[in-house]
């Protein structure tokens, strides 16, 4: 009863938390973090417009590489929603110092987390859609030989195109808008998760730690960048654009080492206050970009799309790939 007693007040001690006093052996080291990591991340986006924009490259070429690109992209995204953030987020969601009961949160809330971004793709598809396709009223009374011609358009264009969902795939602006809403949605679920392991560099304290760290996350924005960059190209967006959503992401992460730098002397990444927050904003991040990688990426190329036998092969070489590189780096962050 008594070694009950005694450990009770030390489990408090450590949720509630206490500031570390070594922050400023590190402090230079993760003040340069911030000039890298913006580095790295612009350079990992700035590669697939850099490569598509060669004049010496054929169309066909540019389709090759950005397929490719793509794939390699899209196991980098899904990597780092299973390898990455869904382990953090159930960590941060069952730590004891919440009090929260004994259920899977993090996984309740990525499924919800996928689930709304398959509603809001579905209705900005579906609005934009009814927007450019709606039919023109006529002005006077149309004759019975109108009447009857088009009604067996319409007929026709029902049967086979609303019949089997092919008008919105070949209506060129809404797939345009479809690739922009995956290219947005799937920086945000990127940003968030990137803030939130700045704000790990940023309150590290531990010299040897934050070189780790540093490194580490600095390829992982790298290869992050690259796959936001190939779904910008796909989204074929302005250059003005495409400058500004590359340079949200370039300094999400950037963003969070400077929160972190900010609140190192309060925080605690035992407190009840951060597990929730960070368990919450992950578990969101894992269901989007899970979500992104199997339906709006990987199920595209790879199973709607008709490509010849060697361009898939390649394909699921660069896939495996970006998996592969994206685990590696979880040895260390």
């Amino acid at each position: 009863m008594s070694v009950a007693l005694a450990a009770a007040p030390d489990a408090a001690a450590a949720c509630a938390g206490g500031t570390d006093q070594n922050f400023g052996e590190s402090f230079n080291l993760r003040v340069a973090a911030f000039c890298v990591i913006f580095v790295c991340s612009s350079a990992g986006v700035v590669i697939p417009a850099a490569l598509h924009l060669r004049p010496s490259m054929s169309n066909a070429m540019r389709g090759g590489w950005l397929f490719v690109a793509k794939a390699f992209g899209a196991g980098v995204i899904l990597a780092v929603g299973l390898i990455h953030v869904m382990p953090d987020a159930a960590n941060a969601l069952s730590d004891p110092c919440l009090g929260w009961p004994s259920y899977p949160f993090a996984g309740m809330i990525a499924t919800l987390a996928a689930i709304a971004v398959l509603v809001l793709e579905g209705c900005i598809t579906a609005i934009f859609e009814r927007v450019n396709t709606a039919p023109t009223l006529p002005l006077q009374a149309p004759s019975d030989l109108e009447m009857s011609r088009t009604s067996k358009e319409l007929t026709t264009a029902y049967v086979h195109g609303h019949g089997h969902n092919q008008e919105a795939s070949d209506n060129p602006k809404v797939e345009k808008v479809r690739h922009l809403t995956i290219a947005q949605v799937l920086e945000a679920g990127i940003a968030i998760h990137s803030v939130l392991i700045g704000v790990t560099i940023g309150v590290a304290s531990n010299l040897g730690v934050v070189r780790s760290l540093l490194a580490a996350i600095t390829f992982h924005q790298f290869f992050e960048g690259i796959a936001l960059g190939a779904c910008f190209m796909e989204a074929a967006i302005s250059r003005w654009s495409y400058v500004v959503m590359g340079a949200i992401f370039a300094l999400s992460t950037p963003l969070g080492v400077a929160i972190g730098l900010g609140v190192q002397a309060t925080y605690s990444d035992h407190s009840p206050i951060s597990l929730g927050v960070q368990g919450v904003f992950d578990s969101v991040s894992a269901g989007i970009l899970i979500y992104m990688a199997l339906v709006d990426l990987i199920a595209v190329d790879f199973v709607e799309a008709k490509r010849p036998l060697r361009a898939k092969v390649v394909g699921y070489a660069a896939l495996f790939f970006g998996a592969f590189c994206m685990g590696l780096l979880a040895i260390w962050a």
